[in-house]
C-alpha cells in the first residue's frame, strides 16, 4: 500500500488524507479565556469551565457528576472559620428584652446542622443573635462568608422583625451594624427581597436583589471580599447579584453571625432557620 499523507486543516478541525478522505474531526476548543478549563460536559462532551475569580481554587466534582472549582486553603497566611452548628459549643449567643430563643432543628435532605433563631415579643428590644465576637477577624484580605438560610415565618407589617446574616460586629448586640459586609431581609425593605450591605464606620451602601424571600425556602447566601479589600460581590443560590465598591470595611475588625431582630408587634414568634459552612 502506498503512503498517505494527513493534512490539518486549521479551520475546519478536520484531518484529511492525500486522497481526500476524512480521518476523524477534532473536537473545536471550547476555551475562551485565559486560565480557562476543559472538563466533561453532558455526555462527556468537552464543555468550557470559566476561570475562578478568586484564588486558591481547585476542581472539584458534586455527587451529581458536575465539576465545579472548589475553595482550599493556604494554611500559612488563611484561617476557616467553620461552623456547623451541630452543638452549641462553637458560638456565642445573645438575647435582649423578652427574650429571643436558638433551637436546633433536625436535619433534612442535604441540610445537616440547622439552627432556628426567633425573636422575642418587644419591639425594638427583642432579638436573638449568634455568631463570634465582634472582635474574633480583622479584615485584612480575601475573606468568603456562606450561609444557608431559610425563613419559615415572613415579616409583616404587622409582625415586622430584620434579619441579617454575614461578617459584621453586630450579631450579638441590640445596635446598628457599624462596620461589615452582609445580607439583610425585612418586607417593607425592596418589597422583602434579598439586600447585600456594605458598611465602614457606620454609613452604609446597599445593593438591591429582584430575589424575593420566599415562605419556607433555601437559600444559599455568600459574598467575596477581594484580596485588595477595595470591593464586595454577593451571590444568592451561587448567582452574582452584584458588587459594592463603597463604604467597604477595609481592616475593620469583625466577627461572622447571624441575628433576628423584632422591630414591629408583639408576641408572635419569627424565626430564621440557617446552616451555615
Amino acid at each position: 500500500m502506498a503512503d498517505r499523507i494527513a493534512t490539518f486543516n486549521g479551520i475546519s478541525g478536520k484531518v484529511i488524507q492525500d486522497g481526500g478522505t476524512l480521518i476523524s474531526a477534532l473536537v473545536a476548543n471550547p476555551m475562551t479565556s485565559p486560565g480557562d478549563s476543559i472538563v466533561g460536559g453532558a455526555s462527556g462532551v468537552p464543555t468550557r469551565l470559566a476561570s475562578p475569580t478568586t484564588r486558591n481554587m481547585v476542581l472539584r466534582t458534586t455527587a451529581a457528576g458536575t465539576t465545579l472549582w472548589g475553595r482550599t486553603i493556604n494554611a500559612s497566611t488563611e484561617a476557616i472559620l467553620y461552623e456547623d452548628f451541630y452543638m452549641a459549643s462553637g458560638f456565642t449567643m445573645a438575647t435582649g428584652t423578652s427574650g429571643g430563643t436558638i433551637t436546633q432543628v433536625p436535619s433534612v435532605a442535604n441540610h445537616p446542622g440547622i439552627v432556628q433563631l426567633s425573636s422575642g415579643a418587644t419591639a425594638g428590644t427583642s432579638y436573638f443573635g449568634v455568631g463570634h465576637s465582634a472582635t474574633s477577624m480583622r479584615l485584612s484580605g480575601e475573606t468568603y462568608f456562606e450561609t444557608s438560610v431559610l425563613i419559615p415565618v415572613l415579616s409583616t407589617a404587622a409582625q415586622r422583625f430584620i434579619v441579617t446574616l454575614g461578617c459584621h460586629d453586630a450579631a450579638l448586640v441590640n445596635s446598628a451594624v457599624q462596620n461589615g459586609f452582609y445580607f439583610s431581609y425585612t418586607d417593607n425593605v425592596i418589597s422583602g427581597n434579598w439586600q447585600a450591605i456594605t458598611r465602614l464606620a457606620a454609613t452604609e451602601s446597599t445593593l438591591n436583589s429582584a430575589i424575593p424571600v420566599v415562605l419556607n425556602t433555601w437559600y444559599k447566601l455568600s459574598a467575596i471580599f477581594n484580596q485588595a479589600m477595595t470591593s464586595v460581590t454577593f451571590f444568592v443560590n451561587d448567582t452574582s447579584i452584584g458588587s459594592l465598591a463603597t463604604t467597604v470595611p477595609a481592616s475593620a475588625v469583625t466577627g461572622a453571625g447571624m441575628k433576628i431582630a423584632k422591630t414591629v408587634g408583639g408576641n408572635l414568634t419569627c424565626a430564621v432557620r440557617s446552616l451555615s459552612h
